[in-house]
Parts: structure tokens; C-alpha cells; sequence
């Protein structure tokens, strides 16, 4: 079964935007809709190593309060950028993105017509050639099951010679470094709750989306500190609703409780709640794991998505008549560069 033909066994077409729609003569594409049709993915992300979540105060770690007790709180950002960054990856594996596209250096409005860059929301910055996609994936916080002094613990860290000792051996010889540092690590088994909601779904936006979730490093000293977040998706809801429910929500609700199995059973709960098509997490990780499996499916799932970005991208910064559409260079009638190099 191809991935597509399982995407839609597990969620019906109706909850996916499929075709163009017309809109004062034109022809608006599926990524550049908008309506009420939402697919929201519940993760659960857990430590698999040291993860450091770094704040201004490089000793301690971003902390939310409810009902009295911190906990380890991880702004959106922490979790998108890293993802938005595998989504490069893969574009690049796949040939779908640019060899001139550089994150967050971005210097020219036509690099912005790939999977990535629609997904995840991007902006270009140049003379005479400024220009913005919003995000299709809304990130949230997450947050975790277990209060701060459970889940984590300050270790002690200096900066040897090359001897191996904290004694100097340069210029300074015979002196004693002064080089100890605390840093608070996030303990591996600490559980927290998050979700992404993605507007405008197709089915190869969610399949790309699934894609990026392989992810496994992330934090601050990421590049030292390896593999530290396994990401388990634990439910699916497509909906024409935004539920309320958040990790905040279900542990206000849970109060002392912070059991992890609890806490998903809750979240899920409140979610499923207020209606749509519901999909067991069970059937979305095997989802992941066909897309994994499937090298040829997987190929053809980027290049859609990317003829999809391309239109995305003509219809916001290109005109029937070749005039400027917003604030972007690109014509209806001009190929971005992406399109010449495909």
C-alpha cells in the first residue's frame, strides 16, 4: 500500500485538502487555503539522554508554575527550529530545495518555494526584496509531567588541560584553573506533553511533517551531548475544531498526580472531547514507520509536496499578468529558481 493510500485509510479525504479552489478567477492551491479543517498531532517527547534547557541564567532550566509547582517548561521554538532543520535536511536529500537556501540567511524571496520554507514558515530579507510565509505547523510549549527537582539534577563541570588536570601548563604553568561550571540537566525518563497543529493539511504536508519527528537532538550543547529526545506521537485529531486543551491544561487538572500515563490518558481525553476523527497513536508510529521503510514512496511524497510549494509560492508572490503579487519578485510567468534547477 503506498503511503498516500495508507494516509488516507487512517484519515479520511474529507479532512484533507485535496484540490484547487477558485477565488475571484483564480485558482488557489490546497497549501495557500485556509479554512476550518486542522490535523493535531499529541506527542510525547521523553529524555533518552542529558538535554539541557538553557535560560538566561545558564544555571537552571525555563520553568512553568501550576498550582504551586514548577515545571520544566520548553518554549516552541526549542522544538520547531530543530525540526524545521531535519525538513531542510530532507529537502536537500531529495533535491527539492536550493543549494543557495541557507537558515535563517535567506536573501532572496524565490529560495522560499520548497516544502520547508511553506511548512514551517519563512521570511526573506534583501534590498528590494523582502518577503514572509507564515508557519502551516502551530507549535506548542511543552511541558512536563514531572515537577523540576524530579526531573532534574545539577552536575559540576570544569575544563581540563590536555594533561587530563586542572592545572595549568601553558603561559600560566603551575597555576589551578579556575574553570568549574554547574549546568542543569534535563534527566533522561522525564516525560513532556506538546502538540503541533497543521493548517491547510494535505496529506504529503502531514507525511513531511511525520518525517521531521525523527529528530533527536535537541537543546543547548546538542552537538556534545547527542541523542537525547525519543518523540512518540500518542493520538491524531482531525478536526474543524482547536480544542483547549493543552499540556497546562491537563496538569492544572491533574494536580499533584504526575503519573505520565495519567497525564497522556487525560490529555487525550480532553482532546478527543470535542470532536473529529480520531487516530490511536499506535497507528500513526506504524504510519511513521511505513514511511520510513518506503524509500520510493517517501520520494515521490517530496517531490509532490514540492510541486505543491511551488504553487504555493506563485499563487502568494506571482500574477497571471506578471505583476508583483505582496511584497515577493517571483511571476506567474517566471519559474522560481528552485523550478530551473529541478
Amino acid at each position: 500500500m503506498s503511503i498516500e493510500n495508507e494516509i488516507t485509510r487512517l484519515v479520511p479525504d474529507e479532512h484533507f485538502i485535496t484540490e484547487d479552489l477558485e477565488v475571484n478567477a483564480e485558482r488557489r492551491p490546497p497549501l495557500a487555503q485556509r479554512d476550518t479543517r486542522r490535523v493535531i498531532l499529541y506527542l510525547k517527547r521523553t529524555t533518552i539522554g542529558p538535554f539541557v534547557n538553557r535560560q538566561d541564567n545558564e544555571g537552571d532550566t525555563i520553568r512553568a508554575r501550576i498550582n504551586g509547582t514548577d515545571y520544566v517548561r520548553v518554549p516552541a521554538r526549542k522544538w520547531k527550529s530543530i525540526e524545521k532543520i531535519r525538513g531542510l535536511q530532507i529537502c536537500r536529500e531529495y533535491g527539492v530545495i536550493s543549494p543557495n537556501y541557507l537558515y535563517n540567511e535567506v536573501n532572496d524571496s524565490d529560495l522560499l518555494a520548497n516544502p520547508v520554507s511553506v511548512i514551517f514558515g519563512d521570511s526573506a530579507v534583501a534590498a528590494q526584496d523582502t518577503a514572509g510565509i507564515p508557519s502551516l505547523a502551530i507549535y506548542e510549549q511543552g511541558l512536563s509531567v514531572q515537577a523540576v527537582h524530579e526531573a532534574t539534577e545539577r552536575i559540576t563541570h570544569n575544563a581540563l588541560s590536555e594533561a587530563g588536570t586542572m592545572m595549568n601548563i601553558g603561559e600560566k604553568k603551575g597555576g589551578f584553573r579556575q574553570s568549574l561550571f554547574e549546568i542543569l540537566y534535563i534527566r533522561e525518563g522525564t516525560v513532556f506533553l506538546q502538540s503541533i497543529t497543521l493548517e491547510a493539511p494535505t496529506r504529503e504536508s502531514l507525511a513531511f511533517l511525520l518525517m521531521t519527528l525523527d529528530a533527536t537532538r535537541y537543546g543547548a550543547g546538542k552537538q556534545v551531548l547527542g541523542n537525547n529526545i525519543c518523540n512518540e506521537v500518542i493520538g491524531l485529531l482531525a478536526t474543524r475544531n482547536e480544542p483547549p486543551v493543552t499540556p497546562y491544561t491537563v496538569l492544572a487538572e491533574l494536580g499533584e498526580t504526575r503519573d505520565p500515563a495519567k497525564a497522556v490518558d487525560l490529555y487525550l481525553s480532553r482532546a478527543k472531547a470535542w470532536g473529529g476523527h480520531f487516530v490511536d497513536g499506535a497507528e500513526v508510529e506504524a504510519l511513521r514507520t511505513a514511511i520510513r521503510e518506503d524509500p520510493v514512496g517517501r520520494r515521490k511524497l517530496i517531490q509532490d509536496l514540492a510541486e505543491a510549494a511551488k504553487a504555493y509560492h506563485r499563487f502568494v508572490y506571482g500574477s497571471k499578468d506578471g505583476k508583483k503579487r505582496g511584497r515577493g519578485r517571483a511571476s506567474i510567468n517566471d519559474e522560481p529558481e528552485e523550478e530551473k534547477e529541478a
